[in-house]
């Protein structure tokens, strides 16, 4: 499997997870609609995006590292960038992965994760990616590895 192959794959599942949302807020919508009636539903896959989330609030936000919650994380800009470069390491994994991406959602999703622990982002960049697999960098948004913050 290509990079552009695996971007593709990539994007595709932060589609799903999408439409996974949308399938549970209209089970939800149909429960409520029958009184809290236990329809029937076959159990959804446990994917993160069912997970519940932290509130949002002055305290979790005060507690937060320096790093602001997407702060750092914009959209590309093309034609001089056309994909994201995410390193990255799970809490599964000790070895840190680096992977291509070109939708900002999904790393919007992706840092959201990181909040609830599950992920952490090391390192992201803006950048071309070529049909050859070429990749000339453009911007350093994030940099953890270095403990520093560029600014967008």
């Amino acid at each position: 499997m290509n990079r552009r192959e695996e971007i593709q794959i990539i994007d595709l599942l932060g589609q799903r997870d999408q439409q996974l949302r949308i399938v549970a807020r209209c089970e939800d919508s149909i429960r409520n609609i029958l009184g809290g009636y236990a329809y029937p539903f076959p159990a959804p896959p446990d994917l993160p995006s069912r997970r519940p989330r932290k509130p949002s609030g002055k305290k979790q936000q005060a507690a937060t590292p320096e790093i602001p919650r997407l702060g750092w994380l914009r959209k590309l800009e093309p034609p001089q960038e056309n994909a994201y470069r995410l390193t990255y390491q799970t809490r599964d994994n000790t070895e840190p992965q680096t992977v291509f991406h070109t939708d900002y959602n999904l790393l919007a999703n992706l840092a959201e994760l990181e909040l609830q622990g599950a992920v952490e982002i090391l390192r992201l960049e803006t950048g071309l990616l070529q049909d050859d697999e070429t990749w000339t960098p453009r911007q350093v948004l994030l940099d953890r590895q270095n403990l520093t913050l560029q600014d967008v």
